[in-house]
């Protein structure tokens, strides 16, 4: 069961609930499984700085939240590392497996 904006906007309020929003997408679960510890920590990271950077702003007495402008972290360059840092790193099995598969069709 779906719920429409407004109901969605109802329990945010009642349960204070955030919900956050963010330019890019995620990776999956199978994603983050295929990747090194050092690359999930890269990918934890760069997520942090893109909330942080992305998060809304409330003044001070003031009821209303207002969107925040994007920092510089979010630019081409940022979404370009963040692309290229989700996809995993072939490993050296891989490589080598792959290697074997041509010797033995070449035999």
């Amino acid at each position: 069961m779906r719920l429409t904006e407004q109901e969605f906007l109802d329990l945010m309020a009642k349960k204070k609930i955030i919900r956050v929003v963010l330019p890019f997408r995620l990776p999956t679960w199978n994603q983050l499984l295929a990747m090194g510890y050092w690359q999930r920590k890269k990918i934890r990271d760069l997520i942090k700085s893109a909330v942080v950077s992305t998060s809304t702003i409330k003044q001070s007495g003031s009821v209303t939240v207002m969107d925040g402008r994007l920092r510089p972290v979010l630019t081409d360059l940022w979404l370009q590392e963040y692309y290229k840092t989700m996809i995993p790193d072939p490993s050296k099995k891989y490589h080598n497996r792959k290697r074997s598969q041509r010797q033995m069709k070449q035999l």
